[in-house]
């Protein structure tokens, strides 16, 4: 399954990987990163970190399969581009992306969606072996 995400990913920080590690427990993961203007209209301030640098963070996570910068002038029409770039992908969104627009966008349009909850993105997963801090294997 293919799942599409979207995001201004500004200050990325261990919420957003969170969200994305539960986003690839359900499929291969295209991230829709927001351009700096972007950023600009939807949220009102330009992003802390320039689009570049946001691109480049999120290329670099295993969670993440695929990003590409997208840019639009309204919530409503970023969707809109976002749907046409992934018409048959489950969309997904944390509580504080699941808008009004976005709900909407997902019914209109009878695309398979998810939220992931703000309980799920709290604490991590405890791996299952801890190396020694020192590199030596005990």
């Amino acid at each position: 399954m293919k799942v599409a995400v979207t995001g201004d990913f500004d200050n990325l920080n261990s919420r957003h990987v969170r969200f994305l590690e539960e986003a690839s427990k359900v499929g291969s993961v295209s991230v829709s990163l927001w351009s700096d203007g972007t950023v600009q209209k939807i949220v009102g301030r330009p992003p802390k970190f320039p689009e570049q640098e946001r691109l480049y963070l999120l290329q670099s996570l295993r969670y993440v399969d695929q990003v590409s910068l997208i840019a639009a002038a309204t919530e409503a029409e970023l969707l809109g581009k976002l749907y046409a770039a992934h018409p048959s992908d489950t969309w997904l969104a944390d509580e504080a992306g699941a808008t009004p627009v976005w709900r909407e966008s997902t019914r209109f349009r009878g695309v398979p969606h998810v939220i992931v909850s703000d309980q799920q993105l709290q604490g991590f997963d405890v791996p299952a072996f801890y190396p020694p801090a020192n590199g030596s294997v005990l």
